[in-house]
């Protein structure tokens, strides 16, 4: 190929060369991904080299021309001109030698610290990559800091869920303070971990992985349990079941035993009513499909069936992807709970007829049933009594709004007593708030204690002789026989 003999020119023809050339090799470095870090740094070299050679080219015309200026304007003897054209062009020979050498020096320690970066780079994406593809994993501790590698934060998690994880974490303290190497088991919800700690330099590190497990053995646990249990793969797929499950869902076990996918199982249900209502059951399918629970969380459900069953249901998720479902029928509970509710209701409504103050204990001490009387009496909110307060927290906040004048010490003896069952004699009491109160306490026949509080302020300023100051506070308890 011929070249230019013009500078300008010559400039013009290798930049042109240098640009095609550095298109060329980027398009050999997207095809070529493997070496693409390498040919990338021979493109940049292949620029230098250009450019070296573009001012190598032109320094005869740079170094020349200012003189042959000086000369037309001054006359200067030509010996003593090229005798200092030459010093001039030696200096300047040794100086760009020097300064191409330093740039030269300076352009290889680049592309050897990058190139050593790029192929560290590489080699970690490798083996991360080869990692986050095996179902075991890797933790790896680094002072106060953890790096996972493949499957190491789900199986870590998982094993801090672990009854054992106290053991463990005292082996992996004794393998950072004195390089102790262990191994060890772990009983985990789904099935059993192996675990072994060994140092990697001055940091130490932890191998996770599942242990195999007895098919049968898990089946037969399984269908000990009251309650439906599905497992299902990463995929979907149905891998472990029940006959609590099969009998809930009226699924047949020839069918389960081939294995379907948890869509074909919702769609099975949708077929026999056996799911609730939904406007779009395609994207209600798939968002159940989908639905994975963080590990150690769970989901939770009710679905109420046109049947008029209530079916609830807990989605847990295991550490290869897959999920646990588990199904119960409360439909019985449902109704129980809404029994005793209306119960509740006609107690309180009772109750509210009543012209005293009533407030009925459990044994535990606990607030069960209450009058709106009772709450206007001792300025309690409705904010106050719910959540089944404590005596003693009631008395407290009676004692902060009202004063301490010893009636709730009297009410929480007689809850707390084991006798007598009933007392039923009526006894007066005087509040810090100037009332006259009368107390009367009766044990239920549950072991509850019901106290009762009827105010005789208005009552007592009618009797006659003037009423006498009432000391503190003294009730009789009478046994009935």
């Amino acid at each position: 190929m011929i070249r230019p003999k013009n500078p300008h020119e010559w400039l013009e023809f290798e930049l042109g060369q240098g640009h095609e050339t550095g298109g060329g090799r980027a398009a050999h470095a997207r095809a070529e991904e493997p070496d693409r870090i390498i040919n990338v740094n021979a493109c940049v070299a292949d620029r230098s080299h250009i450019e070296r050679g573009v001012l190598n080219k032109m320094l005869p015309s740079f170094f020349f021309a200012p003189f042959g200026a000086l000369a037309a304007m001054i006359a200067i003897p030509a010996g003593a001109l090229g005798a200092l054209s030459l010093t001039s062009c030696i200096l300047g020979f040794f100086s760009t030698g020097w300064a191409f050498g330093l740039r030269m020096r300076l352009d290889h320690a680049r592309r050897g610290t990058g190139l050593e970066k790029a192929r560290a780079e590489a080699l970690a994406a490798f083996h991360s990559a080869l990692l986050d593809n095996a179902p075991q994993g890797v933790v790896v501790s680094l002072g106060d800091e953890q790096r996972y590698f493949g499957n190491g934060r789900m199986l870590f998690e998982l094993l801090m869920e672990s009854p054992d994880a106290p053991i463990v974490v005292q082996a992996m303290d004794r393998l950072a303070k004195d390089g102790t190497l262990f191994t060890l088991s772990a009983p985990v919800p789904g099935g059993i971990l192996a675990l072994r700690g060994a140092p990697i330099g001055k940091h130490t590190a932890l191998y996770i992985s599942e242990l195999a497990r007895d098919e049968g053995n898990d089946a037969r646990m399984l269908d000990q349990l009251p309650v439906a249990v599905a497992a299902f793969d990463a995929s979907r797929k149905l891998t472990r079941y029940n006959k609590a499950y099969a009998r809930l869902w009226d699924l047949p076990e020839s069918w389960l035993d081939a294995h379907p996918g948890l869509g074909e199982i919702l769609n099975h249900l949708r077929e026999k009513r056996l799911i609730p209502e939904q406007r779009n059951f395609a994207q209600w399918r798939t968002s159940r499909i989908a639905a994975t629970p963080a590990p150690g969380q769970a989901i939770e459900e009710t679905w109420h069936l046109p049947s008029g069953r209530s079916i609830r249901l807990v989605t847990r998720s295991h550490w290869d992807g897959g999920v646990f479902i588990l199904c119960e029928d409360i439909s019985e509970k449902l109704k129980l709970e809404s029994s005793l509710n209306l119960l509740t209701q006609v107690q309180k409504a009772t109750l509210d007829t009543l012209d005293e103050g009533v407030a009925i204990f459990g044994t535990d001490g606990r607030l069960v049933l209450y009058n709106a009387l009772f709450a206007k009496m001792w300025r309690l909110t409705e904010s106050d009594l719910t959540d089944q307060p404590h005596l003693a927290k009631i008395a407290q906040l009676c004692s902060r709004r009202i004063g301490h004048d010893g009636i709730w010490s009297v009410v929480a003896s007689g809850v707390s007593a084991a006798s007598p069952e009933r007392s039923g004699e009526w006894s007066k009491a005087k509040c810090a708030d100037g009332r006259i109160i009368s107390l009367a306490l009766s044990r239920l026949p549950n072991g509850a204690t019901m106290a009762s509080f009827a105010d005789l302020t208005d009552l007592e300023k009618f009797q006659q002789p003037p009423p006498q100051s009432v000391g503190p506070i003294a009730l009789k308890y009478h046994q009935s026989a």
